[in-house]
């Protein structure tokens, strides 16, 4: 009941998959929320976080590897974006907007897009401003940066704005609002070959997992 569901999107190449798994096992281009600073220190990203468990799988929390590789692509990705000088205690002290979106490139030669869904104020406590319209703008976001930089790739990505954010009551409501809004991007003009939908083990029931199977179905295929 928990296998893999993949569909191909009507009228379309691109297909839409969703699949209970860990999505650090699978070394593809990954989407990472993240906060307005694009904090990258293992001192300050929380280790629950999908960020803080990628640090440490890939660089053990090492600063300076970090630094020489994730920090100087995302640097380079912001360039073009607009931030806001902060003074805080600890961390980066540029602010970007909420919805922005910055990549860099993986140890697999893939690419990671962090997505800044989160706001973190002057004295370093996240504050939570989402909403559906921040997470429609950001999903906006991710897909005009994904349909310059991938081609013909395979995105992955996990739920998310269902936590501290509250912008989703449930991680079921979070899945298919991606998923639609995917489908019907790619009806208009398609932002990657695939998007992938990891659902974290006992997230979801198998009721709900057959449900969602079904919906997504009726999506792709409408």
């Amino acid at each position: 009941p928990y296998r893999t569901a993949r569909f191909r999107i009507s009228g379309t190449d691109a297909y839409i998959s969703i699949r209970i798994g860990d999505i650090l096992l699978s070394d593809e281009n990954i989407v990472i929320p993240t906060s307005n600073f694009f904090n990258t220190s293992p001192e300050i990203v929380a280790p629950n976080t999908l960020l803080g468990q990628y640090l440490k799988k890939y660089y053990n929390n090492d600063t300076s590897q970090i630094a020489k590789t994730i920090d100087r692509d995302i640097e380079k990705s912001l360039a073009h974006v607009k931030g806001e000088h902060v003074e805080v205690r600890k961390g980066k002290t540029i602010s970007y907007p909420l919805c922005t979106v910055a990549a860099f490139k993986t140890p697999s030669n893939k690419k990671a897009f962090l997505i800044s869904i989160t706001k973190i104020t002057e004295n370093h406590e996240i504050r939570v401003e989402s909403n559906i319209s921040y997470i429609h703008q950001a999903l906006d976001n991710l897909w005009n940066r994904t349909e310059t930089e991938l081609d013909n790739g395979i995105l992955h990505i996990t739920p998310f704005g269902s936590g501290v954010s509250r912008a989703f009551n449930k991680t079921t409501e979070s899945i298919i609002y991606i998923a639609q809004n995917f489908i019907d991007r790619a009806k208009r003009k398609r932002p990657c070959s695939e998007l992938v939908i990891f659902i974290k083990h006992g997230s979801v029931n198998q009721i709900e997992y057959l449900e969602l199977r079904k919906i997504i179905k009726f999506l792709a295929q409408g």
